[in-house]
């Protein structure tokens, strides 16, 4: 479970953002150094559950135009999320990729977890403020329901999204799309 502190954490966060008060200071990033950043700040949690963080980068997909902080944030609530549902000997493995989407460039960043899985009935809810897919998973897992609330409303003000893709009993994919910073990406900005 996570702490109380964090919890709260969450909460004013999540408060922020119903507000509008998120203040994005967006830079270009380079996403391999995004990923190096993640893997270290979770290899402890992740080495206590018994969980492989595996960095997977593809080099077209070299730079995203971001908030550092927020990017940041949204990752390391998937990436903990992923750990959580993650049984002992599990691997989570981050992949990042260059994608077209419409008119841009966007760089993909897939959080994907060899964990419990998601119903589709219960997809909705893990989206939602203080939603879990069930009471049951909360009670078990823990947390406030909020990290990928929050994460998601990241994403969405940096010009991203967040969707996911689960089998029940077999993992999740969840997809981190955000601008690259490609030249015709900035000049569009």
């Amino acid at each position: 479970a996570r702490a109380p502190s964090v919890m709260l954490g969450d909460i004013v966060e999540q408060s922020r953002i119903d507000a509008g008060h998120m203040r994005l200071h967006l830079e270009v990033l380079p996403v391999a150094g995004m990923l190096a950043e993640i893997q270290g700040l979770m290899h402890p949690v992740a080495r206590a559950a018994g969980v492989e963080i595996v960095v997977v980068h593809d080099p077209l997909a070299n730079f995203v135009f971001a908030d550092h902080a927020r990017l940041r944030q949204c990752l390391l609530n998937m990436v903990g999320n992923a750990v959580k549902f993650s049984p002992r000997g599990g691997e989570v493995r981050l992949n990042a990729r260059l994608s077209r989407e419409g008119a841009g460039d966007i760089v993909v960043i897939e959080v994907r977890d060899s964990g419990i899985g998601i119903e589709a009935q219960e997809m909705p809810a893990i989206f939602r403020p203080f939603g879990q897919a069930n009471d049951a998973i909360g009670a078990v897992y823990g947390g406030a329901g909020l990290g990928l609330s929050i994460a998601r409303a990241l994403a969405r003000d940096m010009g991203g999204d967040i969707s996911v893709i689960s089998t029940p009993g077999e993992g999740s994919s969840f997809y981190l799309r955000v601008p690259a910073a490609t030249a015709r990406a900035l000049s569009a900005a």
